[in-house]
């Protein structure tokens, strides 16, 4: 069916395709059939910057399995939780002091077995905690006779930290398709052959591709009037686009395919994306109480001493005595300036419904000086 756009909305903050920007008032389009669109979500990671991508079937380039690479005993235990068989190596030597937590040492490879609850033993007594039970050692030791180099097997608490890198034994090149038959998404894979139809495949550059989900929404098979070669997908929920029919019938010579085989997405569109997307990350383990917080709070409670306060007449009487004194030894003037000084500091008092100025102590000791000087 071709068709004449009457009214098109922007769409440029979904995706960064310049065939979309094309698609206003007057364009002619050709609408070939009515399809379901599927392709995979997937995140290109290279050091600290990301950027989002849809990647369609027709996306000739090959990856290969990646290792992933975990930060806590916590990360191994939801993959395990998955139903995921993980062999990993430590990469980072590992002494909590706890006597719960066995030390781990770089070079260490692990395999992880199951998951189980265990009672230990903490400082504020028996406890029940998650741990994921691994054998430490490796297969080609089995094989002797030694009982020594038989592998151990050690009990991981999944509030242990601990850095991880996964065995990967599969080195095979695998097409999307074949990638996400194979392996279970979402999975760390990066490209070793780059897609020789495209003049510059935005996936190579990328060290990490992370394949995350596969999206299917209905969606139009469409192409330009005048780029009849070139058809795009254009995905009816966040298309809102008025036509004018122009002709029933198109003539097509050959099979009406996608050309589009990566689409680079905006930042914003892919979070809404994650946020209508069931979350499978499940929250951080809660660590096993520890003494010293419960020493802290037993502190805490302890009444506060207080200091022994003079009574402040006696403070008042010293100062008074101290002052006399040396009354003698002051001169008339002298006198009169502390007079005329202590009219500067009062303090305001209220009794019983009314309020006069009271002198400060200073203020009482001078004014008593004057008086006896006067007498």
């Amino acid at each position: 069916v071709i068709a004449e756009i009457l009214d098109a909305t922007e769409v440029q903050h979904l995706v960064k395709n310049d065939t979309y920007s094309a698609l206003q008032t007057g364009q002619k389009i050709i609408i070939y059939k009515k399809m379901v669109s599927k392709k995979v979500l997937a995140t290109g990671i290279k050091n600290k910057t990301s950027k989002f991508f849809y990647i369609y079937d027709s996306y000739q380039g090959k990856f290969r399995l990646k290792p992933r690479e975990f930060d806590s005993v916590f990360e191994l235990w939801t993959k395990t939780l998955e139903g995921a068989q993980l062999n990993v190596v430590v990469t980072q030597d590992f002494d909590s002091g706890d006597d719960n937590c066995p030390s781990l040492c770089t070079g260490d490879h692990l395999q992880v077995l199951h998951h189980t609850k265990t009672i230990l033993t903490t400082s504020q007594g028996p406890q029940e905690i998650e741990v994921i039970v691994c054998s430490k050692g490796t297969v080609e030791e089995d094989d002797e006779d030694d009982d020594d180099n038989k592998p151990e097997e050690v009990l991981l608490p999944i509030y242990m930290k601990g850095k991880f890198v996964e065995e990967v034994k599969d080195t095979k090149k695998y097409k999307l398709f074949n990638a996400i038959q194979k392996f279970k998404l979402p999975c760390d894979v990066k490209v070793v052959a780059k897609d020789t139809s495209l003049s510059n495949d935005p996936l190579s550059g990328f060290l990490t591709i992370r394949l995350e989900e596969i999206m299917e929404e209905p969606a139009l098979c469409v192409s330009l009037y005048d780029k009849a070669s070139e058809c795009f997908e254009m995905a009816i929920k966040y298309f809102n686009i008025t036509v004018v029919l122009l002709e029933d019938k198109v003539s097509s010579s050959s099979v009406v395919t996608n050309s589009t085989k990566v689409e680079e997405l905006t930042e914003c569109f892919y979070y809404n994306l994650r946020k209508d997307l069931p979350s499978q990350q499940l929250p951080p383990p809660r660590p096993p109480k520890r003494a010293a917080k419960a020493d802290e709070r037993k502190l805490s409670k302890k009444p506060v001493e207080t200091k022994q306060m003079i009574p402040l007449k006696l403070k008042r009487f010293q100062t008074t005595n101290s002052d006399v004194l040396t009354a003698h030894h002051k001169s008339p003037s002298t006198v009169q300036r502390n007079v005329y000084s202590t009219t500067l500091k009062t303090n305001t008092k209220s009794h019983e419904g009314c309020t006069c100025q009271r002198p400060s102590l200073e203020t009482e000791s001078k004014t008593h000086l004057s008086l006896l000087h006067l007498r």
